[in-house]
């Protein structure tokens, strides 16, 4: 099976407290071999983020979809 990388949840602070900030390929419905448009959700600020920001030492939780047989 192929999945593809369709949200990104990262955490910045400490164990006791800090911060989260949602990163989510807005097109993961996109037919295969479209770039993924990645927004960023922080608290009411909503925003384009480049993918080599996305997933990194403050990912939390990753979220992936199951590719179609068709799209593989």
């Amino acid at each position: 099976p192929v999945y593809d990388l369709i949200g990104v949840s990262n955490h910045h602070g400490t164990l006791n407290g800090g911060h989260y900030v949602a990163h989510v390929d807005t097109d993961f419905g996109r037919s295969r071999g479209q770039s993924p448009r990645w927004v960023c959700f922080n608290d009411a600020r909503v925003s384009l983020a480049q993918a080599a920001h996305i997933a990194g030492p403050t990912a939390y939780v990753l979220f992936y979809k199951l590719r179609d047989d068709s799209e593989a």
